[in-house]
């Protein structure tokens, strides 16, 4: 079972090592970053951070296009994640990251959650995620209030 995730990313180098980071420990087949023409060092910390790795892909557009007609970010993730043909592609963005050392086995149970939730008949799952920029007392307090945090994972229909 193969696993692709796309990260749009604009203006968040604080947080591209720890993205990058979590996304080895996490184990995902194929990553795609896709700067959205960041005005600050996302771009250079992305390329410097996902060099080593193969199954790390970084896109650039020049401009930010949020407010334009040019393109959705997160469905040019989803496309560019499409071409590895994963089983499964999931969305995040660069400051959200899963908390795969919660999970007794690793990286094998998210794997065997989908294969599961897969077989059952879900295409669409959503994970619980960690905001690197919110606060334990901020994530307790959403926490409290019935505020949900998750990352989106769709099943692969090629």
């Amino acid at each position: 079972m193969k696993i692709a995730v796309g990260i749009p990313v604009y203006n968040e180098e604080m947080f591209v090592k720890q993205s990058v980071q979590n996304c080895i420990d996490v184990g995902y087949d194929y990553v795609v970053y896709l700067d959205d023409g960041s005005t600050d060092h996302s771009y250079e910390l992305l390329l410097e951070a996902t060099k080593p790795y193969a199954h790390m892909k970084v896109l650039h557009r020049d401009e930010n296009t949020v407010y334009t007609a040019t393109g959705n970010r997160w469905q040019i993730c989803a496309e560019e994640c499409r071409k590895y043909n994963p089983d499964w592609i999931m969305s995040r963005a660069t400051d959200e990251c899963l908390p795969f050392n919660c999970f007794k086995d690793g990286r094998d149970l998210l794997r065997k959650k989908l294969q599961l939730l897969g077989g059952l008949g879900y295409n669409y799952i959503d994970f619980d995620y960690v905001d690197l920029w919110r606060s334990k007392l901020w994530y307790r307090v959403d926490g409290f209030w019935g505020t949900r945090h998750a990352v989106s994972c769709w099943k692969n229909k090629v």
